[in-house]
């Protein structure tokens, strides 16, 4: 006969607490992270193993008490990894499953990298250690719709966790969705203080978790900040004569009031299919930075050889992953996008998403352009400014 559900919490609690406890004193690194997260036991079928937001681990505690102690100290030590990547944030277009099987992928690599045994039935690619996500997902893609399982005891994703899976509800799971980019950078914080704490204790990590942990804490991404460049220097929030600053009237003085200027964006998105892992990061980012504009009217182009329909986003239909309809997986044609934006009202700033691999205009256009190209993408004419994404922010953007 099993225990009653608030016994069990309580077991499971103690259990996980003394893992944790295990983890700071053997493996510093690691240990100092879980203490970041809240233990939080929940009875619902979203969770049938465990998951977190970044701010909970979250359990289901008869699973957790049918753990080997092994297996515990893992979960919580995969739970970490998720957060540090940032995997539970990420916008992710495409198969879910098959993200599922890449994040769990990447984690599971570095885990055992690290010396950590490997529980049975978890997702690992021998052949693919050291691959990323992004390029773990790609290969999967390339598989069609013969995926691996992930395994009885694989947990939760946030990012691509159906809000209204399940039957069984408990009002104690309330995961926040937050930006990924946020996350990185609260984690990022959190990372630097245990490293340090790790290497105090005299337990750093291995060289190959250490080189991936000085990747994480690296400057925010060159083309986030090539990219704010651009719609600052074209937006400008200039004065204006009209109407006057009414705070100064009243002292006799006509001074300029403040308007900021309405911000013209075209962007233009490759859906040739080499973008893909990308779109998500790429799309976050433009949208929280479009989201420090009071007013702006950005234009979306989606393209392989052909041109679908525009799609206009504003602050008051603000753009997003999920409010971008996107099609296309054919050939490259970089061209319609641009003889489009010059038939209309000209852009203050054109944005291009892609691998470079495909016809360009001849000249430059009137309006000032930013290439955002993928890691392996090359730069496609010789005119208008570049920045590279790197193969980890397709994931920034749950065992």
């Amino acid at each position: 006969m099993s225990l009653p559900r608030p016994a069990q919490e309580a077991s499971a609690l103690k259990l996980l607490a003394h893992d944790r406890a295990r983890l700071v004193i053997e493996r510093p690194f690691l240990g100092v992270l879980a203490l970041q997260l809240q233990l939080q036991p929940v009875w619902d079928s979203r969770v049938p193993t465990a998951a977190t937001d970044g701010h909970m681990l979250w359990f289901r505690p008869d699973w957790m008490l049918s753990q080997t102690e092994p297996d515990r100290r893992f979960v919580l030590a995969h739970e970490v990894w998720h957060c540090a990547l940032a995997h539970f944030a990420r916008t992710t277009p495409g198969d879910p499953k098959a993200w599922n099987i890449a994040f769990d992928h990447e984690v599971n690599a570095l885990l055992v990298c690290d010396g950590l045994a490997l529980p049975r039935g978890a997702v690992l690619f021998e052949e693919w250690t050291g691959l990323n996500a992004e390029q773990v997902f790609q290969r999967l893609e390339q598989q069609g719709e013969d995926l691996p399982e992930r395994g009885v005891n694989a947990d939760g994703h946030i990012a691509t966790m159906d809000p209204t899976e399940g039957v069984e509800i408990d009002p104690r799971f309330q995961p926040v969705r937050g930006s990924a980019a946020a996350v990185q950078s609260r984690w990022r914080v959190r990372i630097a203080g245990a490293l340090q704490q790790a290497s105090r204790c005299g337990l750093s990590p291995s060289s190959d978790i250490l080189n991936r942990v000085r990747g994480l804490l690296q400057p925010a991404i060159p083309w986030q900040a090539l990219l704010e460049q651009h719609l600052r220097k074209v937006h400008g929030g200039s004065a204006s004569w009209l109407p006057p600053n009414r705070r100064a009237i009243h002292r006799g003085l006509y001074l300029p009031g403040r308007r900021e200027s309405l911000l013209r964006a075209t962007v233009a998105i490759d859906t040739s299919g080499s973008t893909g892992a990308y779109l998500g990061a790429f799309v976050d980012e433009l949208a929280m930075l479009l989201g420090t504009f009071t007013r702006y009217d950005v234009t979306v182009l989606c393209c392989d050889t052909r041109l679908q329909e525009p799609q206009r986003f504003s602050p008051y239909d603000p753009l997003s992953v999920d409010a971008l309809q996107v099609r296309g997986g054919g050939g490259t044609d970089l061209r319609p996008p641009f003889v489009w934006a010059a038939q209309h009202d000209l852009p203050d700033v054109f944005v291009y998403l892609t691998d470079g691999d495909g016809p360009v205009p001849e000249h430059a256009p009137e309006f000032p352009v930013l290439w955002v190209l993928t890691p392996e993408g090359r730069v496609p004419a010789d005119w208008g400014a570049q920045a590279s994404m790197t193969p980890r922010e397709g994931m920034q953007r749950g065992a």
